[in-house]
């Protein structure tokens, strides 16, 4: 996600962040971890997993609000890092309990 995709606001279901996500997990439901990378300033090549930003949100397709959040945020990670990963599948929340990756 690039900020320069971005036309309108982050929480509107046409956001470039919001049809980014809507697009990737569909009908699903479960968690997304979102986290902002950034280059290593002497690495260029290489990115550094920002993982102080990581967070958990819930996606759900008939709740716009939690879309909303999740969109917001990765917008907000766009901007101050310039690069936002998200996991390309949904967690339980097991699984987003137990992943303590660092």
């Amino acid at each position: 996600m690039s900020e320069n995709d971005e036309r309108c606001p982050a929480s509107a279901p046409e956001s470039a962040p919001a049809r980014f996500l809507t697009w990737l997990y569909e009908d699903q439901r479960g968690y997304i971890e979102i986290v902002a990378g950034a280059p290593f300033p002497d690495r260029p090549d290489k990115i550094d997993m920002r993982m102080d930003t990581r967070r958990w949100v819930y996606y759900d397709p008939e709740r716009p609000d939690l879309l909303g959040a999740a969109a917001i945020y990765a917008a907000q990670l766009v901007e101050q890092y310039g690069n936002v990963y998200v996991g390309c599948r949904l967690y339980t929340r097991q699984a987003r309990d137990t992943n303590m990756r660092s």
